[in-house]
């Protein structure tokens, strides 16, 4: 490698007749003068450092790579040789530093080391890329870690293959492992990126081993077009950390509870979108979040707990498919609060215990609303079920529950009953303009439990229709939901909405607006930030004290420049 060495700098200036200054104006000019020396200096230093070198290792040698990382500076990239290379101990990043491979299935790093550790560690570092090759254990015991991360940032982590960790006795293997201190949540990898990867046999048999996890405080992450395959617990994991983004990954073969996708311990404001798993898509606490256009199923014959599971508030799930694999599509149980979740144009077919369960629990559920979903095809009888004998039903009631709306649903073609209304303390259900049909065992049951039940232009078809009970409707108003939009919507801008709704008794007390795109915000009026040019459905979820909902929906035009933005088409409710 051949740095240039400085040269020299020469600060050429006019001189100015002292006798057209004053002294004042003298002074002025001499610092305007040193001030002038001092910014030429600097500035020429700067883009002398901005000189980046090629750093290239020719020996296969793990020696020579740590040669090469060590005498490289901020800026430089150091290229490793297409071979295999053995470490004797793990492979240190240094800040500002791109270390890239020959190629994934060219540049390969195994680990020979005789103490526990990852095979490449980034600590106390920002600003690192490293790409284009694999990191493989070998199936070795003391290998639990492809990558390790701690106290960094802006790291960039594409193009790597990650592979053949074996299940320890410890927590993991992990093929990348990023974390902070528990439960300070300090000293995480923020503002980082893992991407284009490929990551496989990680941990089977481990009930902890899984390709991703950032953790405790690895804040503002972005993990995308991804593909995770042959694990012991699942893919992608989110640990107390907030703000992550998980989009346009793969998941499959994910063994023990099959965890494809799970954010758990408080990651607030995350959004989940694009992926493809074959099982279990987890919201745990992760409060303001979103999941939308997943797809969650399995071709293999296998089948686990759930399709997509909501343990969160103010969480919106839009535009999911539950096709196959999963024992009940949709699940919502467990002790937290877990009110105001908007669930619109979810597809759920094929489960074999419901369809949908609401479980209240010691925290309760309140104020879902359901919008174009559908619940087909349940199946009754499944040994593979948890409760055979009460299997089958479209969607099910268990308990602390209230104030449910659905609005243009489908339960059809399930072999038990259509929508099941059980355990104590459920009221509150509201069905407008629905659908029921071809549900073995009935459309609904348990309904004389309620004192708030109603079914608004709602169709009831095949066995058992005419069982459809009605109880007295409430003397209560519904509220009407609406917004009013921003004169243009640039991408990139702020664009201010504010709610126009109007409760049918007493106040609006939530709202839930989702601008499919980004997190859900709960103002009466927000602010948000589209990312790019297009066509937008904008929704807002109101509750009044009553217990009553309502939901408007517009189209919106997003343009790219500032030129005035049409809004389209409206549906409100």
């Amino acid at each position: 490698m051949h740095r240039v060495a400085p040269k020299s700098l020469i600060v050429r200036s006019h001189s100015i007749p002292a006798r057209t200054l004053s002294t004042a104006g003298l002074c002025r000019t001499a610092c305007a003068l040193r001030a002038a020396r001092f910014a030429a200096v600097m500035a020429a230093c700067l883009a002398q450092r901005a000189v980046a070198a090629e750093i290239a290792v020719e020996k296969p040698e793990a020696a020579a790579v740590v040669e090469a990382i060590d005498r490289a500076a901020p800026g430089d990239t150091v290229r490793l040789p297409a071979a295999t290379i053995a470490l004797k101990e793990p492979l240190r990043l240094r800040s500002g530093l791109r270390i890239l491979g020959a190629g994934q299935d060219r540049t390969i790093l195994v680990s020979e080391a005789q103490r526990p550790g990852p095979i490449v560690l980034v600590e106390n570092c920002e600003s690192v890329e490293l790409a284009h090759l694999t990191i493989d254990g070998r199936m070795r015991d003391i290998v639990q870690t492809g990558i390790g991360g701690r106290n960094s940032k802006k790291i960039d982590l594409h193009h790597l293959t990650i592979r053949n960790l074996k299940a320890g006795e410890g927590f993991g293997p992990h093929a990348i492992y990023w974390h902070g201190h528990g439960p300070t949540r300090s000293n995480g990898v923020v503002d980082s990126r893992i991407a284009h990867c490929t990551i496989e046999n990680i941990g089977v048999g481990a009930e902890f081993g899984g390709g991703i996890r950032v953790a405790h405080g690895s804040h503002r992450n972005l993990i995308e077009h991804n593909t995770v395959r042959t694990t012991g617990r699942g893919g992608i994991f989110g640990d107390n950390s907030d703000e992550l983004v998980i989009r346009h990954n793969t998941v499959f073969g994910s063994g023990g509870e099959g965890l494809g996708i799970e954010i758990w311990g408080g990651c607030r404001r995350s959004l989940i979108e694009d992926n493809r798993i074959d099982h279990w898509l987890s919201v745990d606490a992760g409060h303001q979040s979103a999941v939308r256009r997943n797809i969650v199923g399995a071709d293999d014959g296998s089948i686990k707990g759930y399709g997509i599971e909501i343990i969160a508030e103010n969480v919106v799930v839009t535009d999911n498919i539950i096709r196959r694999g999963a024992a009940i599509g949709l699940s919502v149980s467990n002790k937290p609060r877990k009110n105001n979740v908007l669930w619109a144009y979810n597809t759920v077919e094929d489960c074999i215990q419901w369809g949908a369960q609401l479980q209240g629990e010691t925290g309760g559920i309140a104020h879902h609303y359901f919008y174009r979903c559908e619940f087909r095809r349940t199946e009754r009888g499944n040994r593979q079920a948890r409760y055979p004998g009460d299997s089958g039903h479209g969607f099910r009631f268990n308990g602390d529950c209230r104030h449910i709306v659905f609005e243009q649903c489908a339960i059809v073609d399930n072999q038990g009953v259509g929508l099941q209304l059980g355990g104590k303390n459920v009221d509150g259900v509201y069905l407008l303009r629905c659908r029921l049909a071809e549900n073995a065992l009935g459309p609904v049951s348990g309904v004389q439990r309620l004192t708030a039940f109603e079914a608004i232009e709602t169709t009831v078809s095949g066995p058992k229709a005419e069982s459809l009970p009605t109880v007295p409707r409430s003397a209560h108003a519904w509220p009407t939901a609406d917004f009013r939009l921003p004169p243009r919507i640039v991408a990139g801008e702020p664009a201010r909405f504010a709610c126009a709704s109007k409760p049918g008794d007493g106040s609006i007390v939530e709202r839930l607006w989702d601008f499919n795109d980004g997190i859900p915000q709960t103002d009466a009026e927000p602010s948000h930030r589209f990312a790019k040019a297009g066509t937008y459905r904008v929704t807002l979820v109101v509750w009044d004290s009553a217990g009553r909902g309502a939901r408007c929906e517009k189209t919106v035009e997003v343009v790219a420049t500032s030129s005035p933005s049409p809004v389209g088409r409206e549906r409100t409710r």
